[in-house]
C-alpha cells in the first residue's frame, strides 16, 4: 500500500451520498471494470482498470489506524461504509483476514457498517458479524446479462453469485442494500430492479457520468419509465443519485430512505 492507511473518514462530493463515514481497507480493485470513476477521472492515482487490479497489495497497518479511530466514533448513529475505493473481499483476503479483523473492531466499539462490494460469496463468512443489526449488506449490481459482466467488471463476481450472496443475507436477517450504479444499459438496469428486488430491502440508483457511453441515452425517457418500475416493482426504499434526480419526473419522491443514506 503506497503511503499510510487513511483510516475512518468523511467522504466528499457524490461519495457523501453514500455515506456520512467510510473505510478503506485494501488498496486497488481485482475486479477490472471498465466503467470504474477510480481508474477513469483525471485525478485518479490509477491510469487504467488493469492498473488498479496490479494495486491489490496486503494492507499495512489499517488495523492499528481504526483501533485509534474508533473511540471517537464509538456509539454513533453515522454508518461507516466499507468501502468506496476497491473492494473489501479480494481474493487474497481469504488468507490475510483483516477485513473480517476491522469488522470485528467495528461491531465490538458498536460503531455500525454497511459493506459494499462486488466479491459475491466471498463476504458471506463474515455474516455472523452483522447481528443484531450492527451492519448492512450491499452489492453493485448493473446488469442481468453475464456476458456482459464477463466483458465489462470481468474480475467481479457472476450475477447468479450476487443474487445468492442477497439471499443469503436475506435469510439470515441481515439488512440488504443494492448499489444500482452506474446505470449504462438502462434496459439492464430495470432488468435488475425486477429481479434483485426479491432479495433487496432498498437501492441507490445513479446514472453513469464522465463517460462517452452517457450521451447515448435518453435520460429523461428513462427516468419516465424508471419512476414506473419503481412502481410496479414495490420497491418502497430507494434513493436517487444526484447525478439522475433531474431526470425524473416533476413530483416523483427521489427518496423515501428518510435521511439515511
Amino acid at each position: 500500500m503506497s503511503g499510510k492507511p487513511r483510516g475512518i473518514y468523511e467522504p466528499a462530493g457524490r461519495a457523501f451520498e453514500f455515506a456520512e463515514l467510510a473505510l478503506s481497507i485494501w488498496p486497488g480493485c481485482p475486479h477490472g471494470c471498465d466503467y470504474c470513476f477510480m481508474s477513469t477521472r483525471p485525478r485518479s492515482q490509477f491510469k487504467s482498470p488493469e492498473e488498479m487490479q496490479r494495486a491489490v497489495t496486503a494492507p499495512e497497518g489499517v488495523l492499528e489506524v481504526v483501533r485509534r479511530h474508533l473511540p471517537r466514533y464509538s456509539g454513533t448513529s453515522r454508518r461507516v461504509l466499507i468501502q468506496f475505493t476497491g473492494d473489501a473481499y479480494p481474493p487474497a483476503e481469504a488468507d490475510v483476514g483483516v477485513t473480517r479483523e476491522v469488522l470485528a473492531e467495528l461491531r465490538g466499539s458498536q460503531v455500525p457498517f454497511d459493506v459494499l462490494t462486488k466479491a459475491g460469496g466471498r463476504a458471506i463468512r463474515d455474516f455472523d458479524l452483522y447481528a443484531d443489526g450492527a451492519g448492512r449488506f450491499a452489492q453493485t449490481v448493473i446488469t442481468l446479462n453475464e456476458r456482459w459482466r464477463r466483458e465489462h467488471e470481468p474480475g467481479a463476481s457472476k450475477i447468479g453469485e450476487r443474487y445468492h450472496t442477497f439471499a443469503i443475507a436475506k435469510h439470515r436477517g441481515i439488512e440488504t442494500w443494492c448499489s444500482l450504479e452506474p446505470i449504462i444499459d438502462p434496459q439492464g438496469a430495470l432488468g435488475v430492479l425486477r429481479t434483485f428486488g426479491k432479495v433487496v430491502d432498498a437501492w441507490k440508483i445513479g446514472k453513469i457520468n464522465e463517460d462517452p457511453r452517457e450521451k447515448g441515452v435518453d435520460w429523461a425517457a428513462f427516468g419516465e419509465v424508471l419512476a414506473g418500475h419503481i412502481r410496479d416493482c414495490g420497491i418502497r426504499r430507494y434513493y436517487i443519485k444526484s447525478s439522475l434526480e433531474r431526470f425524473m419526473p416533476h413530483g416523483f419522491p427521489l427518496s423515501t430512505l428518510d435521511g439515511e443514506r
